[in-house]
């Protein structure tokens, strides 16, 4: 017996409205963000950062408030792909490093997996981290049609290489492009920002799409995990200019990046709608983890929660997440205080796939735990400032990739 039937629901229950019927499985998009702290968005009541686009889905969907995730990349992606415990599947100790020969264990189905059997084109954009030691462990191995990104933790926002220390002695640094095409190095982008290159893979996938096929599409970003540490974070000259009200550099250049983020939001969900698919797809935007508080390694924000990502403080593991779907049925807005973990989104997800009757999808089980967001979240405000954006000086890198198949 397969016992992920067996789970039930977590906040999900398709019901039939009016006696009508609608038998096109749900299309599933996931923007998976990358150590964004609870208070970089500004839904969350902080307006230094705006984020209009992220803002606009939460407030026309369901923020989870109490939503719960892993204390670093590797067990976040980990527990998301399985719907288990990180602990349960040799992640917990820390992140997959640079040629390191381990990974997401072979044995496991991931949600791609079970969604293919399900007949859902899936695919993939942007940081994978789970593994790639051997051809099997690849993401185009593990249940998606297609894969563009990368394979470690991190890249340079413009130059796409990754570095790491190994403390090897015969090979002290880890080092090379770290940009593919499924298992094909991508070649003549350089200089160009990672997150405009996933944001116009994704826009590909969506206008490609055969829609008489359900579409599972999994946009983990960059953004706004730092880059190399010889230039730990970078953004477009003109976005990191129209933060000059912030004092701090790198809190402004972190600004930027952010509003790159925003902004691919935006892009995607306008391609769902160019390609008429948007009344009927399921939209979750997430980060996984907590953001990086400390100076010496990032600039995001957490408050008021404490700590940092790597911790098991509350910073490192309540993170923002929301859902957007015209399924949702909504009237207006709902904050939902009910606890969610990451977990949670392998049954959810797969139960909402095999069922094909979604005429309307209700937020019915978690109604009563939810109440209107208009009473409590401000609108974002621009603050004034004279202090100037330095010149975005960009490294280019000309390397080997760090690894073909």
């Amino acid at each position: 017996m397969n016992l992920l039937l067996l789970i039930p629901f977590l906040f999900l229950e398709v019901t039939y409205l009016k006696a009508q019927e609608n038998t096109q499985q749900p299309n599933i998009v996931i923007v998976y963000a990358d150590d964004l702290g609870y208070n970089d968005v500004s839904y969350n009541g902080y307006p230094q950062i705006p984020t209009p686009n992220i803002d606009a889905l939460a407030l026309n969907g369901v923020i989870l408030r109490n939503y719960y995730g892993e204390w670093l990349c590797t067990p976040s992606r980990g527990s998301l792909f399985t719907g288990k415990y990180a602990s349960r599947l040799g992640l917990h100790h820390s992140v997959i490093k640079g040629g390191e020969d381990s990974g997401l264990p072979l044995e496991e189905i991931t949600l791609a997996q079970r969604l293919k059997t399900l007949g859902y084109d899936t695919h993939m954009i942007g940081k994978w981290h789970l593994g790639y030691s051997t051809k099997e462990r690849l993401p185009v191995f593990r249940g998606f049609d297609s894969f563009y990104g990368y394979l470690n933790g991190l890249i340079g926002y413009y130059d796409h290489t990754y570095y790491q220390k190994t403390d090897i002695p015969s090979k002290p640094i880890y080092f090379g492009k770290d940009l593919y095409n499924g298992s094909t190095p991508v070649k003549g982008r350089d200089g160009e920002y990672a997150t405009h290159l996933f944001t116009e893979q994704a826009e590909h996938v969506i206008l490609n799409h055969d829609t008489s096929k359900p579409l599972f599409m999994y946009m983990a970003q960059l953004a706004a995990h730092t880059g190399n540490f010889y230039r730990p974070l970078e953004a477009p000259p003109e976005t990191v200019s129209k933060f000059k009200y912030i004092e701090h550099v790198n809190r402004r250049i972190y600004a930027g990046v952010l509003s790159e983020l925003d902004d691919s939001v935006g892009a995607v969900f306008k391609a769902l709608q160019k390609k008429d698919m948007l009344e009927n797809t399921v939209f979750m935007f997430v980060s996984d983890n907590g953001g990086e508080v400390d100076p010496e390694l990032g600039f995001g924000s957490n408050f008021p929660l404490r700590g940092n990502k790597m911790t098991l403080w509350e910073g490192s593991l309540h993170l923002p997440a929301l859902i957007w779907s015209p399924l949702l049925n909504l009237n207006e807005s709902r904050i939902c205080q009910q606890f969610m973990h990451v977990t949670d989104w392998l049954p959810t997800l797969y139960n909402l796939a095999v069922t094909l009757v979604v005429s309307m999808l209700r937020v019915s089980q978690i109604i009563n735990n939810c109440y209107s967001s208009s009473r409590f979240l401000n609108q974002p405000k621009i603050y004034n400032s004279k202090i100037s954006v330095t010149n975005d000086q960009r490294i280019t890198m000309f390397t080997e990739f760090l690894i073909e198949f």
